[in-house]
């Protein structure tokens, strides 16, 4: 994704398009076109980066970076379960694929005991595939409740003793990917910040007419129903980046549709990156990810055609 961030011109590259044409054949009945069918857009995956801050003295570190990633096949749902040491810039990760509606477990990782409660029997679920209501999901950390997801905790007395113990670890979620396949319209929802409400995301491409009655393609995106970026002539201003402002904010939103707008078997990306001030830098340093200060990034990557998954 810094790749972006190279691309401040609207004019950076220009694609000429090209056009040819059928000779007509007498005595032929014209076919004719069949309208292009918008497959829905659908989501594929969601992921979500935790930094947990760790009180507890018993544990044997202080800080964890927790990403959570939901996903789903035809058939099933799931979660994906990564952990990383927050106080080495290298680390030493882990994934756990965790398949089952609903368990326990437990594992070792680098010294810490590793404690996962979750629930999906009864999950609800809009058209993606993270949960919205109806579940649970809890973890621990050498006996720390350090992550804690969902509304519905009355069905296991495991979880309601570990709800009620006095450790609570602080933890934030700052950053969040969605991948997307189908239509050229996307939809979600994001929190910018942990005490800001959640804000409602849509990026669209459409054709408009311009003076010379040609179509061109245009992006729109739109939070909480107002355009707040309007790309024209997307053939030729297919990366680029644009900085908005709401709720006290300083969100820079970026894009690269190249191999999205080229290539229909490829992604789009786009990004949605706060910043701390307009004077401060675009892009955050390494040590932003292990200092005190996150900042909040949101990244939706779409494919214009359905993609089969499979469960490993």
């Amino acid at each position: 994704m810094k790749t972006l961030s190279l691309c401040h011109c609207r004019h950076a590259i220009n694609v000429s398009d090209s056009y040819c044409s059928a000779r007509r054949r007498p005595f032929v009945t014209p076919r004719l076109r069949k309208p292009t069918v918008q497959v829905p857009s659908r989501q594929d995956s969601v992921s979500c980066v935790y930094k947990s801050e760790l009180v507890s003295s018993s544990s044997s570190r202080e800080e964890l970076l927790i990403t959570l990633t939901w996903t789903r096949d035809l058939v099933r749902r799931g979660f994906d379960l990564e952990l990383l040491d927050a106080r080495s810039k290298r680390g030493s990760g882990c994934a756990y694929r965790l398949r089952k509606v609903k368990g326990y477990s437990s594992f070792d990782f680098d010294g810490s005991r590793i404690e996962v409660w979750w629930n999906l029997s009864a999950a609800e679920y809009d058209n993606g595939c993270e949960p919205g209501g109806q579940f649970y999901l809890m973890m621990a950390v050498d006996s720390e409740l350090c992550l804690k997801l969902g509304n519905n905790f009355s069905a296991d007395e495991r979880v309601k003793k570990m709800e009620t113990s006095p450790g609570l670890s602080k933890t934030v979620c700052f950053s969040r990917r969605e991948r997307f396949s189908g239509s050229t319209f996307y939809s979600t929802k994001a929190k910018f910040c942990d005490s800001g409400k959640e804000h409602d995301i849509r990026i669209k491409c459409v054709k408009e007419t311009d003076e010379s009655g040609a179509e061109r393609p245009l992006l729109l995106v739109l939070v909480d129903g107002r355009k707040m970026v309007r790309v024209a002539n997307l053939e030729w201003n297919f990366r680029g980046n644009q900085t908005i402002f709401f709720e006290g904010l300083v969100v820079d939103v970026m894009w690269d549709v190249q191999e999205w707008f080229f290539n229909s078997g490829r992604d789009a990306v786009f990004l949605f990156r706060t910043r701390s001030g307009p004077d401060s830098r675009l892009w955050f340093e390494e040590k932003n990810l292990f200092g005190d200060q996150l900042e909040f990034s949101l990244v939706i990557s779409g494919c214009k055609k359905h993609q089969a998954k499979s469960w490993v």
